[in-house]
């Protein structure tokens, strides 16, 4: 396979060196220009897969040799490098068409793996059919996705006395579920949320919706975000506190750049396989696309499966973003294990009941997250708890770990159900109020994850404990992934 052969331009001639110094032991084949005007000349000479562009350099800088790029036929990712950067100049590099950004000084690593993701973007899938495309909308309808009443009711106000229609999602989740639902035109998007926020819902949505324009608002901005925002889908991005001018200023920019595209570049409706999914698509007449399915409903319909399957593929998203999510509470995890009871019920139990209150002869009572019931009516039933996926299992030093605090707390736990269960009268009293027959329960706990757990010594503590049985976070997403293969392939059922 040849080598990928990227065009080094920067003015500065040591830095040329060491960038072609280490490219070339990672791979790669260099070229360099110490201008942009030399780099113009050579690239309508030469093809090259990347081009790393120094912004700040005499006569033509990088961001016009960027423009001019943009106008012509060369579809070449192209890196902007600066010591010099700022949030506009990175929002501005990444609308004129630069496919990463990368701060003086940097590091090898960081250069070669934005290369290789930059290379990797490059990459499209074949197109099956074509069809012509609708224009913008005549009412463009905005939705505002803001945590905050305040703020978002101020942005109505200023967007509908601008002729806009507005809707509003207080979070992220809501906004998924909205844009799944309705068409809209642009989207205001704050970055930091509850639950799941700007980043993570631009990432869930950034392709489906590469024809709408989605806006970045957030007070807590800096260059790097800036980036990651554009890479990831957005269009623009402005940092709070900003005026009702600047806003609409942008939107009204954004519709006037859509329109005069759809009328200068005739689009076309496409049926495309991407990464073995189906996907809708608009297709323009150089070969560019932008996803137009939100949340991939065409593969949904088109790709007929079990509905409890996508209800399971659901579920693990969902899981994987609270996961994710620095805001996220046991009380969020114990709604979807209530959503989803699926998730954490095995072949042995028919159904996960929650916050069961076990009620005591003094007037106190225990409240489990859940109670399972076990398949078998002869069976008993055991106890679930919930701990956070920040939680660690064990702590201290690796030649002096011990368990960590949460586990001696389940411990505890287990020894107060075990009492409440050896009276006959609270056996007698949650049989009558819930049907459950319970004794020396069995209780699991899912805690922590993965990475941080030695697994020696979580068995050491199950055999310290017996009915103490400990499960990480990732294990329960591995164990929902493999029931979702055993259901695509016909076979169903718990694991």
């Amino acid at each position: 396979m040849p080598k990928k052969n990227i065009l080094i331009v920067d003015d500065e001639s040591d830095i040329s060196f060491v960038l072609k110094l280490q490219l070339e032991d990672a791979g790669y084949s260099t070229t360099c220009a110490n201008n942009g005007i030399a780099a113009l000349e050579i690239l309508k000479k030469e093809h090259f897969s990347l081009t790393l562009l120094d912004l700040k350099m005499p006569g033509m800088d990088g961001l016009q040799v960027l423009n001019q790029l943009k106008s012509s036929e060369l579809n070449m990712p192209i890196i902007i490098m600066t010591a010099h950067g700022s949030e506009d100049i990175a929002v501005e590099c990444m609308k004129s068409g630069a496919s990463d950004y990368l701060s003086k000084p940097f590091s090898k690593d960081e250069m070669l793996k934005k290369i290789v993701l930059a290379l990797k973007q490059k990459t499209k899938s074949a197109l099956l059919c074509t069809h012509k495309a609708k224009a913008l909308s005549k009412e463009p309808v905005v939705l505002i996705v803001e945590d905050e009443a305040d703020v978002a009711l101020i942005l109505k106000f200023c967007l509908e006395d601008a002729g806009y229609r507005t809707e509003r999602a207080k979070d992220g989740i809501k906004a998924i579920d909205a844009i799944g639902k309705v068409k809209f035109d642009l989207v205001l998007l704050d970055i930091k949320m509850p639950r799941m926020d700007g980043l993570q819902v631009l990432k869930r949505i950034g392709n489906s919706l590469r024809d709408v324009p989605v806006i970045m608002m957030t007070a807590h901005g800096n260059e790097d975000i800036v980036v990651e925002c554009m890479k990831i889908g957005a269009r623009d991005y402005i940092s709070k506190p900003f005026s009702s001018d600047s806003l609409i200023g942008k939107i009204n920019y954004l519709f006037e750049a859509q329109v005069e595209n759809v009328e200068d570049n005739p689009e076309y409706i496409a049926v495309g396989v991407f990464e073995g999914e189906i996907r809708l698509l608009s297709l323009r007449p150089d070969g560019t696309y932008n996803f137009i399915d939100p949340i991939k409903k065409l593969h949904d319909i088109l790709y007929v499966v079990d509905p409890e399957t996508l209800e399971m593929e659901k579920a693990i998203e969902e899981l994987e973003d609270l996961m994710n999510s620095c805001n996220a509470k046991e009380s969020d995890y114990q709604k979807f294990f209530e959503r989803y009871p699926d998730a954490i019920l095995s072949s042995d139990y028919k159904k996960a009941h929650p916050q069961v209150v076990l009620a005591k002869e003094d007037g106190t009572s225990l409240i489990p997250d859940f109670v399972l019931e076990p398949v078998h009516d002869n069976k008993l039933c055991d106890i679930l708890d919930i701990k956070l996926p920040t939680v660690p299992i064990q702590v201290g030093k690796d030649n002096r770990k011990r368990h960590s605090s949460a586990v001696f707390e389940a411990c505890a736990q287990l020894r107060e159900y075990n009492t409440y269960f050896d009276e006959e009268i609270n056996r007698n009293r949650v049989f009558t109020n819930y049907g459950l027959t319970g004794y020396k329960p069995r209780m699991f706990v899912i805690i922590g994850r993965r990475s941080k757990l030695d697994p020696l010594e979580t068995r050491r503590i199950e055999l310290d404990t017996p009915q103490l049985h400990l499960s990480t976070y990732d294990e329960i997403i591995d164990r929902m992934k493999y029931r979702v293969q055993k259901m695509k392939i016909g076979i169903g059922g718990r694991v």
